[in-house]
């Protein structure tokens, strides 16, 4: 029995990785949307492109650095993920 509570709490981590990246991926396609808008509105202009998909891109970072100064990592966090990294596979 402690097993499947073994495996269950890896197939929960897997899950929560798998949503992060699924964020990151969707992260990436909303830039490269940004980036095409951005490209319209310039008139296919890239050096203006470029400076305004920069000040946009800059300023999402500032935000998602800021928004995650907020965010801990508990030592629960830390045994599951090191856990899961050393458990066999």
């Amino acid at each position: 029995m402690a097993e499947l509570a073994d495996e269950d709490k890896q197939l929960a981590f897997d899950l929560h990785y798998a949503a992060c990246l699924h964020a990151v991926e969707d992260f990436t396609d909303a830039l490269q949307t940004l980036y095409g808008a951005i490209y319209i509105l310039t008139s296919g202009d890239e050096g203006e492109t470029d400076k305004f998909y920069a000040k946009a891109y800059q300023g999402l970072l500032d935000f998602l650095a800021q928004d995650a100064e907020d965010l801990t990592v508990t030592d629960e966090f830390k045994k599951q993920y090191e856990d899961s990294i050393n458990a066999p596979n």
